[in-house]
């Protein structure tokens, strides 16, 4: 026996009951942005009116945390522990043709003893360093 896929006159009623039945209902809100987005939405509002060099500006920070620890063939031990990252900066476009960017690097040592020197996360002598890249 064979089966007819389209509709019936009863069917199409109960569709269209189907469409109205939402029309009055809200939609529901939209969760909440991540915290840090929430505190500088009026700051975001504010550079809206500005050059597209200085609105589309981006300044963004990475952290990280290096733990390195190794006992070498010749008995040598190398150990460090050492927190740093970076910050970096690019601006918006000036006329579409011209942007520009910089970074700034560092480590610091957290727990760095003097006589297990070499890991290369910080600089000779165990000790920080700070460039600009």
């Amino acid at each position: 026996m064979a089966r007819s896929i389209g509709a019936s006159p009863g069917s199409a009623r109960w569709l269209s009951g189907l469409v109205h039945v939402g029309v009055g209902r809200r939609r529901p809100a939209a969760p909440p942005g991540p915290r840090l987005e929430r505190l500088f939405a009026p700051l975001k509002e504010e550079l809206a009116s500005l050059p597209p060099f200085l609105r589309d500006t981006d300044v963004s920070a990475h952290f990280r945390i290096y733990y390195f620890n190794q006992l070498k063939p010749d008995d040598t031990r190398l150990e460090a522990l050492a927190g740093g990252g970076w910050i970096k900066y690019q601006s918006g476009w000036l006329l579409d043709t011209f942007a520009m960017g910089a970074s700034f690097f560092g480590s610091a040592p957290l727990y760095a003893p003097a006589d297990t020197d070499g890991t290369l996360l910080l600089k000779t002598g165990q000790k920080g360093y700070l460039r600009p890249g």
